[in-house]
């Protein structure tokens, strides 16, 4: 049974992204996303650290004294679709980018427009912005 969960491909990836938005992690999401965007492969790249991030966070706040409650804990981490997860907010980050590139700036008497610039360098289709 493949449910959508909030827009997201499965519940566990939709609570992942929930907790991910709180501020205190939010910021290190950011951090992880603008190091991924300086890489060859940016969705690949921001994947493994959201992985790794979360697990981390995982082994951290979890005893291991149950193997029960462990294996529970896995096999749910093992459901999280971090390909979605990195697709969103690279995609997220990338359209930020391109609004904020999107200032007419004046030039004597005319203005310029950095709209296709931004279009072009972040590769944000023009009617998103």
């Amino acid at each position: 049974m493949n449910q959508k969960y909030y827009g997201w491909n499965n519940r566990q990836t939709s609570i992942v992204n929930l907790w991910l938005s709180d501020e205190e992690m939010y910021r290190t999401i950011q951090t992880l996303v603008e190091s991924a965007l300086l890489s060859d492969y940016p969705k690949y790249t921001l994947a493994k650290s959201l992985q790794a991030y979360v697990e981390a966070r995982v082994d951290k706040g979890h005893s291991f004294q149950d193997g029960f409650v462990t294996d529970l804990i896995y096999a749910s981490v093992a459901m999280i679709d971090w390909q979605e997860l990195s697709l969103a907010y690279i995609d997220d980050a990338r359209r930020e980018k391109a609004k904020q590139a999107k200032q007419v700036f004046s030039v004597g008497a005319g203005s310029y427009s950095a709209s296709s610039e931004a279009v072009y360098n972040y590769g944000i289709d023009p009617d998103d912005l």
